[in-house]
């Protein structure tokens, strides 16, 4: 009996803790895990990661539409990864111009790392493309971390950083 209460205690410390606002508290895995709409969702993709998730079983687990679901999900789940708009200068599907605007609107609304890079000439297809190296190697060095800075000696003695 003792023991049930405790954890009854337990999980009412973490519905308020994730309430802390009355609307979710601190973003976080936990606030979102806790919540009632998307807890369902978060719990079953924890549970079976062998299983082939799409977009709609998890919102449909929700009860939720597509939209309240990232709405909702980005409010109490946090900030989103880093992301690089990468555009083709010919690109006639979603025009440098667009993929400008998406940047913008990304990076003045998130925290996360934000870029944007315009591949002159190149088309939608861009990482399709011959040269697609290019594209590749950029979007790599972008996503990996910097390495730390070489030190060596100068000819006069002095440490070069």
């Amino acid at each position: 009996m003792a023991s049930r209460l405790l954890d009854l205690l337990f999980i009412e410390a973490l519905h308020a803790w994730s309430d802390t606002d009355g609307d979710g508290g601190s973003p976080g895995w936990l606030t979102a895990a806790l919540d009632r709409s998307l807890g369902p969702a978060l719990w079953a993709i924890h549970r079976h990661p062998e299983q082939p998730w799409s977009v709609e079983e998890p919102v449909g687990l929700a009860s939720l539409s597509r939209a309240a679901f990232a709405v909702r999900s980005t409010r109490l789940a946090g900030d989103r990864a880093p992301l690089l708009f990468i555009s083709g200068g010919n690109d006639h599907l979603l025009p440098p111009a667009v993929q400008r605007e998406n940047y913008e609107k990304n990076a003045t609304r998130w925290k996360a790392i934000t870029a944007y890079t315009l591949f002159d000439g190149r088309s939608h297809y861009t990482c399709g493309e011959a040269g697609w190296q290019a594209v590749a190697d950029l979007a790599l060095d972008w996503a990996l971390p910097p390495p730390p800075p070489a030190t060596s000696t100068s000819p006069d003695g002095g440490r070069l950083t």
